[in-house]
This record gives structure tokens, C-alpha cells and sequence, in this order.
């Protein structure tokens, strides 16, 4: 947690944190980004308005379960998934 988020001294928080943020956006229905804007930089809409692949990517991955019911990792975890689908394909 970052000291610009909270307050100590009063026990409180001063703005959401930036994984409330990208949850709330990935838990939204919404194909627009309307969920963001009123907590992000227009400069941060306009970029993930540049990059159209880039909302449903950070849906897909957010979604995606990260553990089996026994705890170990699934097989979608790995570090080759992430790289080809962030389009680096270098191994």
C-alpha cells in the first residue's frame, strides 16, 4: 500500500487502491471504459483507448483462476502463457 493511498494518521484511505481499480474494471460487464474514468488520467484512457486489445487482455488475465484446488499453480500460469499473450514470443 502506498502512502499516498492512505492516510495513517487518520486510518483511512485517500483514494483507491490501484488493484481495486483494475478489479473493479475486470469485474465490469462493460465493454467501455467508463469504469475508469473517473479514477484514472485522461492521458491513461486515451492510452488504453490506443491499445483496444489491452482491456479485454487485463479482463482475460484477471479472470483466469490462478490455483487448482490443490494450491499448485494452473497450467494457464505459467510464464510462456503470459509472454505469448503479451506478444513476446521470445524464449
Amino acid at each position: 500500500m502506498l502512502p499516498a493511498e492512505y492516510d495513517y494518521q487518520n486510518k483511512k484511505f485517500l483514494a483507491q487502491a490501484p488493484i481495486d481499480i483494475v478489479q473493479k474494471f475486470a469485474d465490469s460487464n462493460n465493454a467501455s471504459l467508463d469504469v475508469l474514468t473517473s479514477v484514472a488520467a485522461d492521458s491513461s484512457i486515451e492510452t488504453w483507448k490506443d491499445f483496444p486489445e489491452v482491456p479485454e487482455m487485463v479482463r482475460r488475465i484477471w479472470r483466469d483462476p490462478l490455483l487448482t484446488e490443490s494450491g499448485s499453480l494452473t497450467s494457464e500460469r505459467n510464464y510462456s502463457t503470459y509472454a505469448v499473450g503479451m506478444g513476446h514470443t521470445d524464449s
